[in-house]
């Protein structure tokens, strides 16, 4: 559901730029702000979850991406750039959260499960668009990313079912946060 959201958003970005009459340059920069903030995004998030509980991440980062997403539509000027770097990182730093997540709840197929938040994930979304592509032509295009803006809230609903993990104390010996129910 992150997927499709936070890349439904990127995918559909350029054809926003298009429809208000942006040249390619200008949704080009939009498109090249928001993927990069992602980046940042997970490096800080992933940097923050070794060292607490990345749950509370995971869920806030979520949680808060959907303003700055739908900000990014409904501003004008530079306000747009500043709210979809916002957006870009919040929804896309918890990639890297989630696969190392995954990998302690299965460390003997860690590279099997590896595959789940990143490609399969990425796969499904992919899947999608033709149906919000369907949407777009019939409702608009900025209707169809408001609808993409929110899926990260369903995520984090989701996501409220992760089990809750114990930070390790920092030493060379440990290999990661141990998983615990509930």
């Amino acid at each position: 559901v992150r997927s499709i959201g936070g890349f439904g958003f990127a995918f559909f970005l350029p054809l926003l730029g298009q429809e208000r009459g942006l040249s390619i340059l200008s949704w080009g920069i939009a498109l090249s702000v928001y993927n990069l903030s992602g980046v940042v995004g997970s490096l800080i998030l992933g940097y923050l979850a070794d060292r607490r509980d990345p749950k509370p991440l995971v869920l806030g980062s979520l949680v808060l991406s959907t303003p700055f997403m739908l900000l990014a539509l409904s501003t004008d000027g530079l306000l747009p750039l500043i709210m979809l770097s916002l957006g870009g990182a919040m929804v896309f730093a918890t990639n890297s959260i989630l696969v190392a997540m995954v990998q302690q709840c299965a460390p003997t197929n860690a590279g099997f499960v590896s595959s789940l938040p990143g490609g399969f994930s990425w796969g499904v979304a992919g899947l999608t668009m033709p149906l919000f592509g369907l949407m777009a032509d019939i409702s608009g295009v900025q209707g169809v990313m408001r609808i993409m803006a929110l899926l990260p809230l369903v995520a984090a609903v989701v996501g409220i079912f992760l089990p809750q993990w114990v930070t390790p104390s920092r030493n060379v010996q440990n290999s990661g946060p141990e998983v615990t129910g509930g």
